[in-house]
């Protein structure tokens, strides 16, 4: 669980959605220089595809119109299309990827998830009673940060480059 996605968002709502990329590009790097990976570059790129997958809609929709509605409606479709895009893409690429780099197999990995949600059995249910509802919290807990402390930030930065 990080919060990485929130000088993100807040640089889309601020700056448009091309900032988005640049910004998601800067901050996995910046994460690689000073941790590294431990992922073989697995979890920086699923990082990366989700915080785009949240993010760009979310500030597409802001700077069309920019109002607190659409702010918020930015941001809920945000939270639902990030967290069912990296749900599908850990499906389909990620875990799979995993299984193979790391040397695991599926019902480790079950296995580990059923430690935590006594009802995951399968991969399906890794998927949607683990991967799914982390994502939906995750992106939650950016959006409420973001709705609460964009204005402010937006009004300080905006102040100090009009007074550069």
């Amino acid at each position: 669980m990080d919060l990485s996605e929130i000088p993100v968002i807040i640089g889309g709502f601020l700056m448009g959605p091309y900032s988005v990329i640049v910004t998601a590009v800067i901050k996995i790097l910046i994460k690689l220089l000073l941790k590294g990976t431990s992922t073989f570059f697995i979890g920086e790129i699923a990082n990366f595809v989700g915080c785009i997958a949240y993010a760009l809609p979310a500030s597409i929709i802001y700077n069309a119109i920019r109002v607190k509605k659409s702010a918020i409606y930015g941001l809920i479709i945000g939270i639902l299309v990030s967290s069912c895009v990296i749900t599908i893409l850990n499906a389909t690429f990620i875990f799979p990827l995993y299984i193979n780099v790391f040397n695991m197999s599926e019902e480790m990995i079950v296995n580990i998830c059923k430690a935590i949600n006594p009802l995951i059995d399968n991969m399906l249910k890794v998927m949607l009673l683990s991967v799914l509802p982390f994502n939906l919290i995750k992106y939650t807990i950016s959006s409420v940060i973001t709705y609460i402390f964009y204005k402010h930030v937006s009004n300080m930065i905006k102040y100090f480059l009009k007074n550069e």
